[in-house]
């Protein structure tokens, strides 16, 4: 009985692992009022833009701990600096999420499914902020704009040759852009890559989305 299940696991492993390496090449950006409509679209594999209602600013962090300093990889960082500071830059970082409790509600309506295994950050941006590119390398990646606004970059997998390893200024005419403000998401599908510039004081939640299968994705290509 083992056996089979380790067999069936692995093949429906091999089956959304070529299922998550598959992308569109004829994409769109879909714009969608309603949350509750977007699962609906998610097997398009066109980037998303719809809009939930959920505030966050850096006043509020700070009035749930004004002492607060965040551990940031190998730096630590007050949470009071950013309001002393002219830039500042906190990415993708989960202990926020944990020792604030403030974990996204959009969660509530999207991915909700048993199904769906969904790894949540937080990002805070003061000043002239650009990210490297990164890929999206799981089944979905929810940006949320709770405070402020950003500029996002969206790249078609079909263009990674025009933009590997080059500077977004050379390789803007291969992007969607699109500029996301407060309550705003985005969804990325598999896949796609992107880069993210801010001139604002901006906080986001970014979430991982994987299921059982594809858990392990990233260390497999």
């Amino acid at each position: 009985m083992f056996y089979i299940i380790i067999i069936i696991y692995t093949i429906l492993f091999i089956y959304n692992i070529i299922k998550l390496k598959k992308y569109n090449t004829n994409s769109r950006i879909l714009y969608i009022k309603n949350i509750n409509d977007i699962e609906n679209e998610l097997n398009t594999l066109n980037p998303i833009v719809s809009s939930y209602i959920d505030s966050l600013s850096f006043n509020d962090l700070l009035n749930i701990n004004p002492t607060y300093i965040i551990k940031d990889n190998k730096r630590f960082v007050s949470l009071k600096s950013f309001t002393e500071e002219s830039q500042l830059y906190v990415y993708k970082n989960k202990h926020i999420i944990d020792d604030l409790d403030v974990k996204p509600k959009i969660c509530l309506y999207l991915f909700k499914d048993p199904y769906y295994l969904i790894n949540k950050s937080i990002s805070l941006f003061k000043g002239n902020i650009i990210t490297n590119m990164i890929k999206c390398e799981n089944n979905y990646t929810l940006i949320h704009i709770i405070h402020g606004e950003t500029i996002l970059y969206l790249f078609n997998p079909k263009h990674i040759l025009e933009i590997k390893d080059k500077s977004l200024h050379k390789i803007k005419k291969w992007a969607y852009k699109i500029h996301l403000k407060k309550f705003q998401c985005l969804i990325i599908p598999s896949q796609w890559y992107y880069i993210q510039e801010s001139e604002k004081e901006t906080i986001q939640f970014e979430i991982n989305i994987y299921n059982y299968f594809t858990i392990f994705s990233k260390y497999i290509y």
